[in-house]
């Protein structure tokens, strides 16, 4: 297995895990089961089109990553803040949820992620391919290839006349 690219897993998943640490700090510890998801998705989303192999392993580790610095602060949060039994029952729900979440979302989302970035990198070759195949641009059939296109309003009144009677001698034949 070749290795994975710590220089883009480590800063993207520790900002990120951070952030989603901090915003349950300040907004409430109710809302580590909102932003833990959303950052975990998020890390996936950046680093799967930067990474040019082992997309599923990075995205995967990213995710999990950004999670475990997230669960981190949260501990930290939860024992500085509350009674050591109130924190025990709290985080052990936070724990209790964390296996589904890395499961559901790191495994099935950087799938997920992987799948949809391979198959739009299959449909840009094809349809650059198709451009290829026709001589260049669409929108510049007639006329000259490299000269701008010109818009309507931009025109000089002869340019407009005769663009006006080329499209009448073109219904005519």
């Amino acid at each position: 297995m070749k290795e994975l690219n710590w220089r883009l897993i480590l800063p993207t998943a520790g900002v990120l895990g951070l952030i989603a640490g901090v915003l349950p700090m300040i907004l409430g510890p109710q809302w580590l089961y909102t932003t833990m998801p959303i950052v975990m998705m998020i890390s996936i989303y950046f680093l799967t089109p930067r990474v040019q192999e082992n997309r599923l392993q990075t995205g995967v580790t990213a995710s999990v990553l950004s999670a475990v610095i997230t669960l981190g602060l949260y501990f930290v949060y939860q024992y500085a803040m509350l009674p050591a039994a109130d924190a025990t029952n709290n985080l052990k729900a936070a724990i209790g949820q964390f296996f589904m979440l890395v499961l559901v979302i790191s495994v099935g989302g950087s799938w997920f992620f992987v799948k949809v970035h391979e198959w739009a990198e299959k449909k840009r070759v094809e349809m650059e391919s198709k451009q290829q195949a026709r001589g260049g641009r669409v929108a510049r059939r007639l006329g000259n290839a490299d000269e701008p296109k010109k818009k309507f309003s931009q025109m000089s009144m002869q340019e407009k006349f005769k663009k006006k009677e080329a499209q009448e001698d073109n219904i005519k034949k």
